[in-house]
């Protein structure tokens, strides 16, 4: 403190001449960049975590909590290259199944080993092998009951043959597939869990063995079905909706309804154009109410006749869906 008041004027500020003197440049300009309060009042002691400047328990866990999962994501995760999340993220694979494996990347699949960690109380112990689970990878790859699977799969893809320190381990094995083979294998992950979780919780259980032809019969069936959406939405994109104008000097209202079962209310929309397309008037109405879709499109219709007279409109054509 004695120091430090050597450095200031008797006016308040930076004793510039002595800091010159004791300083290089470029900490002169540093050290006078820094304000100086203009009351004189003793230090304290601040956490700069909380508004009240106050320290809490609280708040020391939640700073130590994101300290470990930042120290956890730039060990794991980040050190799969940018390439291989878009690889994953781009793959023609059910989105839940991608969702998985980026969990799995920060290890937060909710395995025996991980719920032990957060106190909840599970025994920590393999249901298929009896064995203790200790890591993600034993929980999705390791497991000695999937052997057989692997084996029916493994033997055309030896990039990923091996032995692996952990489960970020052997994804970054699995960049070297090609886009094929790396979808069998997020799937075969996906499917693995998902035969624990039966085996946990009782469910069906189906013969692990069967893990690789189920997969490829699963993808199989998603990309046809997949691909028949994209065909039929193109089919529908190409078609042409053609607007019939009406003969000059004339009117033509378009009425269509909609049915809201749940709200017990139908909505009505209706628009007037004249010969040359232009909208000459156009309502949307809500009638509380159920109706089959017939009764609902005649009403509609109805609503437009009545909204054109309404409207001072000569009207000659009504279209509706009905």
């Amino acid at each position: 403190m004695i120091i430090s008041l050597r450095f200031l004027s008797p006016s308040g500020g930076w004793n510039n001449t002595l800091i010159e003197q004791s300083f290089t440049k470029e900490d002169v300009v540093a050290i006078q960049s820094i304000p100086i309060g203009s009351r004189s009042c003793g230090d304290s002691l601040v956490w700069h975590n909380e508004e009240t400047g106050a320290f809490n328990v609280k708040s020391g866990y939640w700073v130590a909590r994101n300290m470990v999962v930042q120290a956890s994501s730039s060990n794991s995760a980040s050190s799969i290259n940018t390439d291989w999340w878009k690889r994953l993220w781009n793959l023609k694979i059910p989105q839940k199944i991608k969702k998985f494996i980026w969990k799995g990347c920060f290890d937060w699949i909710p395995t025996m080993y991980n719920l032990c960690l957060r106190r909840i109380p599970v025994v920590d112990i393999c249901p298929l092998c009896n064995k203790v689970s200790k890591t993600t990878l034993h929980t999705l790859w390791d497991c000695k009951i999937f052997k057989h699977a692997r084996k029916q799969w493994i033997p055309s893809n030896t990039q990923i043959r091996g032995q692996y320190k952990n489960f970020f381990d052997l994804l970054d094995c699995s960049s070297s597939l090609g886009e094929e083979d790396l979808e069998v294998f997020c799937t075969i992950v996906w499917r693995v869990w998902s035969l624990r979780n039966a085996k946990t919780h009782g469910a069906p259980y189906t013969d692990v063995c069967d893990v690789f032809v189920w997969t490829k019969c699963f993808l199989l069936e998603y990309k046809e079905c997949n691909m028949g959406v994209a065909k039929n939405r193109s089919m529908v994109s190409r078609r042409n909706v053609l607007w019939s104008p009406p003969s000059p000097g004339f009117f033509k209202v378009n009425c269509d309804a909609a049915i809201d079962v749940r709200g017990g209310r139908i909505g009505f929309g209706l628009v007037i154009r004249d010969s040359t397309g232009g909208v000459m008037a156009s309502s949307s109405q809500v009638m509380a109410g159920y109706f089959n879709a017939q009764a609902a499109e005649a009403i509609a219709i109805l609503r437009g006749i009545q909204f054109s007279k309404d409207s001072g409109l000569y009207l000659c054509y009504v279209e509706s869906d009905l």
